[in-house]
C-alpha cells in the first residue's frame, strides 16, 4: 500500500505540479481487517494478523504527506461513493478508498479515484501502475502524529459528510412515491452510515437488517462470507427477517457500498434482480 501510495504521489506530482500539495488527496477505509485463522503458525509472528483498512490508510498517508500532499483523512468507515463526492466537494485531485469492495473477508486493497471522483480510465490507469512500478526508488514516510501536527493531515468534517447526505437526497426522481417498505443490509460494511438515514429522511419506510447491519471484517452473516450483493446467494439469510417484516423489497450493499443488489415480494416468492436490470 504505501509502495503504491509513493508512486501515486509521484504520478500526482508529475500530472498537478506544486497545485498536488496544495489540493491535496481524500483518503477513505472500509470494515476489513485481516482476521483469518488457521492459514499461518499462530505461534509465529504475523506482520498481517489484524491489519485493518484504516492501518492501511494511514500507512497511506504518511507517504502522500512525506511527498507535501495534504491529505483529507476520514474519521470512520466511509461508502466509496462519499469519497467520489468528497474529491469533488473538496476540490482534491485524487482519492484513494482502501478496500477490497466486495472480495473475500482476507483480501484487501485500494481503489484510486482521479479529480473528477471517477475511477482511472486507460490510459491513466496504466500510467498509474507503469509509474509504481518503474519509478518507484524508495518509499518516503513521515510520523501519522507529526503530519497532524503540521496540519499535513486534516480530518473530513461532519458538515462535509452532512453535504454528501444532502446532494444524495437531491436527486431523487419521484418524491412524492413513498408506499414502498424496505429491508436493507449493508452486509455488514460502510453504508449503513447513509443508506437508511437518506432513506427515513426522504420518507420511506426502511427496516434495517439486525445482525448485518454492524460493522463486520468478517462479514460473518453473509452466505460463505462473501458480501456480492450482485450474487444472490447473498441473500439467503436475510430472507426470513424480510419477509418476517412484511416489506416489500430487499436492497443490500457491499461493503464500499459502490454496488447494490435487490430482491422483491412477488406472489408466490422473491425474485432477485441482476445489476443491469436495477
Amino acid at each position: 500500500i504505501q509502495a503504491s501510495a509513493q508512486g501515486h504521489s509521484q504520478y500526482l506530482l508529475k500530472q498537478f505540479g506544486e497545485k498536488a500539495k496544495e489540493r491535496g488527496v481524500v483518503v477513505a477505509y472500509d470494515v476489513r481487517a485481516y482476521l483469518k485463522e488457521g492459514e499461518y503458525d499462530d505461534k509465529r509472528p504475523n506482520p498481517i494478523k489484524g491489519l485493518s483498512c484504516k492501518d492501511l490508510a494511514k500507512k497511506a498517508s504518511e507517504v502522500y504527506c512525506a511527498n507535501g500532499i495534504k491529505v483529507n483523512l476520514f474519521t470512520d468507515y466511509t461508502p466509496t461513493p462519499e469519497l467520489s463526492f468528497m474529491v469533488r466537494n473538496l476540490n482534491a485531485v485524487s482519492g484513494n478508498m482502501i478496500s477490497a469492495s466486495h472480495n473475500p473477508p482476507e483480501h484487501n486493497g485500494q481503489k484510486v479515484l482521479n479529480d473528477t471522483g471517477g475511477q482511472l480510465i486507460p490510459p491513466y490507469d496504466q500510467e498509474l501502475v507503469d509509474t509504481v512500478v518503474k519509478e518507484v526508488k524508495e518509499i518516503k514516510t513521515i510520523d501519522f502524529q507529526e503530519a497532524i501536527d503540521k496540519r499535513l493531515i486534516v480530518y473530513v468534517s461532519e458538515k462535509d459528510h452532512q453535504k454528501y447526505l444532502d446532494a444524495t437526497k437531491e436527486i431523487s426522481v419521484n418524491p412524492k412515491n413513498r408506499s414502498v417498505k424496505i429491508f436493507f443490509s449493508p452486509f455488514h460494511g460502510t453504508s449503513y452510515k447513509t443508506i437508511p438515514q437518506v432513506f427515513r429522511e426522504l420518507g420511506f419506510r426502511i427496516t434495517s437488517d439486525n445482525i448485518s447491519s454492524e460493522p463486520d471484517p468478517k462479514f460473518s452473516s453473509i452466505t460463505f462470507n462473501i458480501p456480492n450483493p450482485e450474487v444472490q446467494e447473498s441473500f439467503i439469510n436475510l430472507l426470513p427477517s424480510a419477509e418476517g417484516s412484511g416489506s416489500d423489497i430487499i436492497l443490500a450493499a457491499d461493503p464500499d457500498a459502490d454496488r447494490i443488489g435487490m430482491m422483491s415480494k412477488e406472489k408466490d416468492n422473491w425474485k432477485f434482480f441482476t445489476g443491469n436490470e436495477i
